[in-house]
């Protein structure tokens, strides 16, 4: 739950249509990360390979979340622009 609130903290600058997505979101993250660290274990058992999951790896994935959502959403945006103006014209 606290890798929860984490990525909740991260997300609060996002804007969503649903809070519900917010939360949905945190979960997922959360999930990735713990799945990670137990194929991490997994790996180091198997493999004798150390794969190593640290709270930064966490952060990187949530930051990394919003500059993508950020860009896609300036990309939308464009896209959406052009199609009424291109419309307009016509």
């Amino acid at each position: 739950e606290a890798l929860q609130e984490v990525a909740m903290k991260f997300l609060a600058q996002v804007e969503f249509s649903d809070e519900e997505y917010r939360v949905k979101i945190s979960s997922v993250f959360a999930d990735m990360h713990i799945s990670v660290i137990n194929a991490s274990t997994r790996m180091l058992l198997e493999l004798k390979r150390y794969n190593y999951v640290t709270p930064t790896n966490y952060l990187e994935l949530v930051k990394g979340y919003r500059a993508l959502l950020a860009e896609k959403s300036t990309e939308l945006g464009s896209a959406a622009n052009k199609l009424a103006n291109g419309l307009a014209k016509l």
